[in-house]
């Protein structure tokens, strides 16, 4: 007897546990649509997607560009570890200065400066293409966490959490789609159109950012 009262009682427990957890489900739910339709999130992951159609294409394609360019596999590997070095040294700066001037303004210039370069990479020698990348690692520090602040400026107090994932799968699913769609037009149209198109689409992002994040005129006062 006993045991069937403790079988009934765990299979009634699963049931409200059950029930809970899909009601849970569907509370997460429905915050996230809400979170995409803010205006200032929707500006955010517009400059994320920006800042993430670069980074894919460039994972994808920087070692094939120089190796095309007649770079030899240590100068490849050289570039790729200097890269990361602005990162480590201005990312901090550029959280401050979002913080202290707003991240629309930060990404804006940052941003507009990644696209002018990965503009570049279309067109310049071997020699350039390696100053100019240290310049966009500079821009890609500033934009990185100034994307952050403007998700966590954009996001309601219980949802900071969902915000940042958010903008991270964001991230992910572009980098990933922007690597396979690029190398295929590197392969099949070249290197200039592949980057003068990428530059293109990047401000055309930021272009929706702005536009989206003055459609939250709350914001104005404390982000510009």
């Amino acid at each position: 007897m006993l045991t069937v009262v403790y079988v009934l009682a765990v299979f009634l427990v699963g049931k409200v546990t059950t029930a809970a957890d899909a009601a849970a489900s569907e509370i997460s739910t429905a915050k996230r649509f809400s979170l995409i339709r803010l205006p200032a999130m929707q500006s955010a992951l517009f400059a994320a997607i920006a800042f993430y159609l670069t980074i894919g294409m460039f994972e994808a394609l920087w070692s094939i560009l120089l190796r095309d360019q007649g770079a030899a596999t240590w100068l490849i590997g050289v570039t790729l570890s200097v890269f990361t070095i602005p990162m480590i040294v201005f990312a901090p700066k550029g959280g401050a200065l979002a913080q202290r001037i707003g991240p629309i303004r930060v990404v804006t210039v940052s941003i507009t400066v990644a696209a002018i370069a990965t503009c570049l990479y279309g067109f310049w020698p071997l020699w350039l293409l390696v100053v100019i990348s240290g310049i966009h690692a500079i821009a890609d520090a500033y934009t990185m966490p100034a994307n952050q602040v403007a998700v966590a400026v954009s996001s309601p107090p219980d949802q900071l959490a969902a915000g940042q994932g958010l903008l991270g799968a964001t991230g992910l699913a572009i980098a990933a789609a922007s690597a396979l769609i690029g190398s295929a037009v590197y392969d099949m149209y070249g290197r200039s159109s592949i980057f003068a198109g990428t530059a293109v689409l990047m401000m055309i992002c930021l272009v929706l950012a702005r536009w989206r994040w003055n459609a939250q005129p709350a914001l104005h006062g404390i982000t510009g």
